[in-house]
């Protein structure tokens, strides 16, 4: 006589639905960690090229005369433009937002095609000249300053960030020295 031996099958396990479960959570966490990475990767070279372009202005002017920098949006999104290099304008990739605070005021003014930040350093010292309202010279060859009655108006920081769930940099510029710190906010 032969036996025969009915397998039942007739779905998964418990144990088996909670493993699955288990590991598309661990798969799911790991994907959204992974893409807030790289929104913070963006904010993070645009910081870097900023202040890699801020470097170089200040080396350029103090080896050669007044150089610029500016910081401008057009319909490209936003760009890098300076008076020393041939090789173009430098791209902030993403959705990259820009703003400078004016020395003395805590208003933010967002870079847009509208409001451009220009910057320049002194040749013999090093240190940061007043924002500059134009990149053509005037007809003593100089920058026009943005004024604010009779004073000229100073950067004080720039504000680095890509949307509000990511952080952000700030860029503070010491207007005597010439020099700057970066930090995350």
């Amino acid at each position: 006589m032969k036996m025969s031996l009915k397998k039942k099958n007739g779905g998964y396990t418990l144990v088996e639905l909670i493993v699955v479960m288990a590991i598309m959570v661990v798969l799911a966490g790991g994907s959204v960690v992974a893409f807030a990475s790289l929104r913070n990767y963006r904010a993070k070279t645009a910081k870097d090229q900023i202040c890699n372009n801020l470097k170089e202005a200040r080396t350029e002017a103090m080896a050669k005369k007044t150089e610029w920098m500016q910081i401008c949006k057009d319909s490209d999104g936003l760009k890098i433009k300076t008076s020393y290099r041939s090789a173009g304008d430098t791209l902030l990739s993403g959705n990259i937002h820009v703003s400078y605070t004016e020395k003395g005021s805590s208003t933010e003014i967002e870079i847009d095609s509208s409001h451009s930040l220009i910057l320049t350093y002194a040749r013999v010292s090093g240190a940061f000249e007043g924002i500059k309202t134009s990149t053509t010279p005037d007809a003593n060859g100089k920058l026009p300053n943005q004024m604010n009655g009779t004073s000229v108006v100073y950067c004080e920081k720039i504000h680095i960030e890509n949307g509000a769930r990511t952080k952000g940099y700030t860029i503070t510029l010491n207007q005597e020295t010439g020099k700057f710190v970066c930090k995350e906010d």
